[in-house]
């Protein structure tokens, strides 16, 4: 398993998803980030974090409830500022 940053939306190269951890960077507005199977947004959304001004949320599977196998992801921030790390593998 690896982290990668995340602070804008893009693909994400890897074979499985292991989980995210994100907090809202501006202080002052909420945030939303989807976490998509495949190379853009239109893939099967496997996470949708929704984060208040401030907010931290985290969230590490184990090695049976990881998914894959995956070729990419897509992390899109569709509002708000944040920063943080998927771990893929």
């Amino acid at each position: 398993m690896r982290s990668v940053a995340v602070s804008a939306s893009g693909a994400v190269a890897c074979d499985s998803y292991w989980g995210f951890s994100l907090r809202e960077t501006s202080g002052s507005a909420s945030a939303k980030v989807i976490i998509h199977k495949g190379t853009d947004n239109t893939g099967t959304a496997l996470d949708v974090v929704n984060l208040t001004a401030n907010e931290s949320a985290r969230e590490v599977w184990s090695v049976a409830e990881s998914v894959g196998p995956l070729r990419s992801l897509y992390v899109e921030v569709v509002s708000g500022a944040v920063s943080g790390n998927v771990k893929v593998g």
